[in-house]
């Protein structure tokens, strides 16, 4: 699914300086990205997305996000368990910070306050949400159910910057500087 996804590449991506490789299973079983049919069409399920969106914007430096959040219990009751996950990528070669945010509430659209210390001059140009209301929501070869969608940004430049993310939903926000 695509919040387990997007947690998954967050914590790659937050990670990287140990992580130098990492593969993807799903490739050859039943819950690929990409699905065919015999002599047929192919589509992209959206667990396609996160991983899509972190190799072409995922390129730079990741920087150290502090989250600060609302949490819950795992199901043992072991462990609290953040409703956002997040990293942040510094892309010096374009002048951007790329953000990939999951909101893992499962009932609530959560307000995502960033803060970019010593990047004064930043002004959001892209936000990307992954989101269907159905979690099992899955694509066909006849239709595109879950797909990743532009949302306009009303933002202004500065070093704060508030974006609302959807209940269960994958993020990726580009930020100029």
């Amino acid at each position: 699914d695509v919040l387990v996804v997007g947690t998954m590449l967050n914590s790659i991506l937050r990670h990287c300086d140990r992580v130098k490789i990492a593969c993807l299973a799903q490739l050859v079983n039943v819950i690929a990205p990409i699905m065919t049919e015999d002599m047929g069409k192919a589509w992209v399920q959206p667990t396609f997305y996160p991983f899509m969106f972190a190799s072409n914007r995922g390129r730079g430096t990741t920087l150290k996000s502090i989250v600060e959040c609302d949490s819950y219990k795992e199901k043992n009751n072991r462990y609290d368990i953040p409703y956002l996950e997040a990293s942040v990528i510094n892309n010096e070669e374009k002048r951007e910070l790329v953000v990939f945010a999951v909101n893992r509430s499962l009932e609530e659209d959560m307000t995502l306050s960033l803060n970019f210390e010593n990047f004064a001059d930043t002004v959001a140009s892209e936000h990307v949400v992954l989101y269907n209301d159905d979690l099992k929501a899955e694509n066909s070869a006849e239709k595109e159910t879950v797909s990743p969608v532009n949302v306009e940004i009303k933002d202004e430049k500065g070093v704060n910057h508030e974006v609302t993310l959807k209940k269960h939903s994958w993020n990726m926000l580009r930020f100029k500087y």
